[in-house]
């Protein structure tokens, strides 16, 4: 999941840089503030997700901990 957000973040990135290549006028202003704030939403994507890897590892750890204080107990 990760990495298709990335590969999204990228592509995006990507039109953004040809598109400031481009004259400045209007339409384009436009499309690359709808873009940027795109880019933005995806960088808060990739940082929940992260979030949400890292609490996951702390999880499992902490149930590891506990079946192996059970395995101790018997």
């Amino acid at each position: 999941m990760l990495e298709e957000v990335e590969a999204r973040r990228e592509y995006r990135r990507g039109i953004i840089v040809e598109l400031m290549k481009l004259e400045s006028d209007y339409v384009l202003d436009e499309c690359l503030v709808v873009l940027r704030a795109a880019e933005q939403e995806d960088f808060a994507e990739i940082s929940r997700l992260i979030q949400m890897s890292h609490a996951a590892v702390l999880r499992a750890g902490e149930k590891g901990r506990m079946v192996n204080k059970l395995r101790k107990l018997k």
